[in-house]
């Protein structure tokens, strides 16, 4: 699992039971909102391949 953090921005990279126990974790901390699959993030449009297995950042 990947976290990545940028001042009131997250994302988490990981298996699906990872991400999961992990927004688990942060709910019972703090008040968030998940905005579902990443397409943009601190202005870097992130393409994800699920059957290449990869991540490509522009």
């Amino acid at each position: 699992v990947y976290i990545l953090l940028y001042i009131d921005n997250i994302l988490i990279v990981g298996c699906l039971d990872d991400i999961a126990a992990i927004k688990q974790q942060i709910t019972a901390k703090w008040k968030y909102k998940d905005l579902g699959l990443v397409i943009t993030f601190i202005g870097f449009q992130i393409i994800r391949d699920q059957v290449a297995k990869t991540l490509i950042i522009y």
